[in-house]
């Protein structure tokens, strides 16, 4: 696929540079039927895709593991995704943006899997959701996770109707909050696009590996938390841990890090984001050369 200077947003369809409507698939396609896709989701920083190579690496790791042949290296995933970039470019002027990669099965079961790739502005997420900077309600909801002996969390897949029956049960409850589900052993586990972190007595803890999709914004804000020289680690986390937490927050790709500032019925610390969460994303916010809430507040401001 060579580079093309395009006059509205182009997509990438197993090789070819195609219009946004062409990736929309229907519901007869065996993809849809089986939940057979696997997916990431990558964001930029100062128009540079951030950890995608880390991302891209995880997306051949799903294929393998859902049975689906990974018929394209990193490498070609990786030059796919740059001249994808480049003709899209031009039409988002300053703006941040993201790529959605999925790999598919094929139409029909048996047939071959199908590579999809999408670009949009970043602009419009971050704006509307902003105001998650100042804080998020977390609850528990009755939905719990499902066991990783019968759908692994580690798979970045699709068939994801269980998070979104357990954000409508935390919605219904409490409007505009975040769901953190247990698991089957009555542990917090994940949200339904993030990772879970608690703060107590400077350490920085989130739930085990092994029950939870291994995010690349939560590794990344545990080594950011070890440089600065902070206690991190995994463990077992139940509902009293989290709301006798001193600080809570979530990791996820587009926003970072949000601040849980109440967890239940449970005001953590003194109802803001804490110290050790304004650490971590200042220094994320050095890292990558951009101050990540005074963006999102910028692009709430744009719209």
């Amino acid at each position: 696929m060579a580079a093309e200077t395009a006059t509205t947003l182009r997509g990438y369809l197993n090789g070819e540079l195609v219009d946004p409507e062409k990736l929309v698939l229907p519901f007869t396609d065996w993809s849809v039927l089986s939940g057979k896709i696997v997916y990431e989701f990558t964001r930029s920083f100062g128009q540079k895709l951030f950890k995608k190579r880390e991302h891209l690496e995880r997306l051949v790791r799903s294929q393998r593991a859902l049975g689906l042949d990974p018929f394209l290296s990193v490498q070609e995933l990786e030059q796919a995704t740059d001249e994808l970039v480049a003709t899209n470019l031009g039409l988002v002027g300053e703006d941040e943006f993201a790529v959605f990669h999925g790999v598919l099965s094929g139409t029909t079961p048996g047939s071959a899997p199908r590579l999809l790739i999408k670009f949009d502005s970043l602009t419009w997420p971050l704006g509307t959701n902003a105001h998650w900077y100042d804080g998020l309600h977390a609850v528990i909801p009755r939905q719990r996770t499902i066991p990783s002996r019968y759908r692994d969390p580690k798979i970045k897949m699709f068939g994801r109707a269980h998070y979104d029956r357990a954000q409508a049960q935390a919605e219904a409850r409490v409007p505009g909050s975040v769901a953190v589900l247990e698991d089957e052993h009555g542990f917090l586990s994940e949200c339904q696009f993030a990772n879970f972190f608690i703060v107590r007595d400077g350490v920085v803890s989130t739930p085990r590996s092994h029950n939870v999709l291994r995010g690349i914004s939560r590794r990344y804000c545990m080594e950011l938390a070890r440089d600065l020289g902070m206690e991190v680690g995994e463990a077992d986390i139940d509902r009293y841990d989290a709301i006798t937490a001193d600080e809570a927050w979530i990791t996820r790709t587009t926003f970072c890090m949000l601040p849980v500032v109440r967890f239940e019925d449970a005001e953590l610390g003194a109802g803001k984001p804490g110290p050790v969460y304004e650490k971590i994303l200042a220094a994320w916010s050095t890292a990558v050369g951009v101050d990540i809430r005074a963006h999102a507040r910028a692009c709430a401001s744009a719209l």
